[in-house]
């Protein structure tokens, strides 16, 4: 079934009634015409007539009217459909506007993902030098590549002409012999491998018990170390000092350093402690270098032991050697050898207690040397 819209419903109508008004028009002008006509054939006769004509001719403009008050409010529904349908195209061109322009949002995002993309591909390749020294790298290693490949060619062949050779020389009477030579050299070649290993396993059980008593003895000096620097030294900012030792790799040994334990922490005493720390130092180690290693030895030489020692700690090291000298007064050979300025570091360290006298050296007017024997003050 067809169906008309309002708006061409509408305009037929207003085409109808504008037809039927122009016909209306005409009857009318047919019967202004006839009425002239009448009149001028017979006035009087036709008053009558005309009367009435004119009252026809009034209702046909009435309806004339009326037609065009319809025909006025049908051409306003016309323009009010009309408006509708602009308004409606005006929506339906919104709605189409907005589709395309999501769909160009959506264009624009995939379009500056991809650019993001490539353009991270580009950063990635990096500036148009980097590419070219990496394209000339590429190029030289394939240069080399196949030079390499052709030196291989050649050696191969070479290699190919040697086998020949030598299977020439393997048919001849000199090597008839070979696998019963071959099977006694890799006898010999065996046992030398096992005299080898038994060598190594020989040699790292040696290394791995020097290593033990390296320990132990390490253990050993640090422990004297600490009790004679608590014994000697009388300031509060070192606790004890020890040797730091660190197995070194190949042939290198050991690597050793001096360390002072402050509080609970460690550090090393180069850079960080005066001179007199280090001759103080410098003699308790070797001390007890000598207390662990030289249990036999009879002779403690020590040359300036007071050297930027004060006056407290110098002391405390005279004490100390009065007590190496009471622990090896048993001992029939050992001797102590002071070589030392202050005077009176040396009667410290004498006292009667444990000698009686000891050699000054000096100079006489004449710059001679001359040795007096000073006897220990009580």
């Amino acid at each position: 079934m067809l169906t008309i819209p309002p708006r061409v419903r509408s305009q037929r109508e207003v085409d109808a009634k504008d037809e039927e008004a122009r016909d209306l028009s005409r009857k009318a002008e047919q019967m202004k015409r006839l009425c002239e006509k009448l009149q001028r054939d017979d006035t009087k006769r036709s008053e009558t007539k005309l009367r009435r004509l004119q009252t026809d001719q009034e209702s046909l403009k009435d309806g004339i009217s009326l037609v065009s008050a319809d025909t006025s409010r049908k051409r306003s529904e016309v323009q009010a459909e009309e408006r509708a349908i602009s308004d409606r195209g005006e929506l339906f061109r919104s709605i189409d506007d907005n589709i395309e322009y999501k769909r160009g949002q959506a264009e624009v995002a995939r379009v500056r993902a991809e650019a993001a993309e490539r353009r991270g591909a580009l950063e990635s390749l990096g500036d148009g030098e980097a590419l070219a020294s990496e394209l000339k790298a590429r190029r030289d290693a394939h240069e080399e590549a196949t030079r390499k490949v052709q030196y291989l060619r050649g050696s191969r062949k070479t290699l190919e002409q040697k086998i020949r050779e030598r299977r020439e020389e393997l048919g001849g009477r000199e090597f008839r012999d070979i696998q019963n030579l071959h099977r006694a050299e890799s006898a010999a070649l065996k046992t030398k491998k096992q005299a080898v290993g038994d060598i190594d396993a020989y040699v790292k059980a040696l290394r791995k018990a020097l290593i033990s008593f390296h320990n132990r003895k390490m253990q050993n000096i640090n422990k004297t170390i600490k009790e004679l620097w608590q014994k000697t030294y009388r300031n509060s900012d070192i606790d004890y000092i020890r040797v730091r030792y660190e197995e070194g790799t190949g042939r290198s040994g050991h690597n050793y350093r001096v360390q002072m334990v402050s509080g609970g922490t460690e550090l090393d005493m180069r850079g960080r402690c005066s001179a007199g720390q280090r001759v103080l130092a410098s003699i308790i180690i070797r001390l007890a270098l000598a207390e662990t290693f030289c249990i036999d030895c009879g002779i403690l030489a020590l040359d300036e032991p007071t050297t930027n020692l004060d006056e407290e700690n110098a002391r405390s090291l005279a004490l100390m050697l009065q007590q190496i000298i009471r622990d090896r007064s048993q001992q029939r050979n050992f001797q102590l050898i002071v070589i030392t300025h202050d005077e009176k570091f040396a009667q410290m360290i004498g006292r009667r207690t444990f000698c009686e006298h000891y050699w000054y050296v000096h100079k006489d007017e004449n710059q001679h040397s001359k040795i007096l024997r000073q006897e220990v003050l009580e």
